[in-house]
């Protein structure tokens, strides 16, 4: 995503279930970002569950990269075929460029 500002930031329907197991955030120039991984249903669009939870989303704290496989707080990791996938931009210093890789596997 190019100059992101706060909403969503990405989207994208499942085509198969999965279950995420790590997240990386990189980003062309020292920022602060920090999302918030929501999913559900088409017909409940937009998606209104939050992922993680109230812990800390995929993020970076003022540097380039950052990268966890501990997801062990989060409320849900999983989704079906057909749900939407949203990536929401909770705070953002407005970086130049920030990209967010969700790792995961088909269920």
């Amino acid at each position: 995503m190019n100059s992101p500002s706060t909403g969503i930031g990405g989207q994208f329907m499942l085509p198969y279930g999965l279950r995420i197991g790590s997240w990386e955030a990189v980003s062309s120039d020292g920022t602060t970002i920090r999302t918030d991984v929501k999913i559900g249903p088409a017909a409940s669009w937009p998606p209104t569950y939050v992922m993680n939870g109230t812990v800390t989303g995929p993020h970076i704290a003022v540097g380039f990269k950052n990268t966890s496989s501990d997801l062990s707080g989060w409320a849900g990791t999983t989704g079906a075929a057909g749900d939407w996938l949203t990536l929401d931009i909770v705070e953002t210093e407005v970086p130049e460029s920030v990209t967010v890789a969700l790792g995961y596997y088909q269920t």
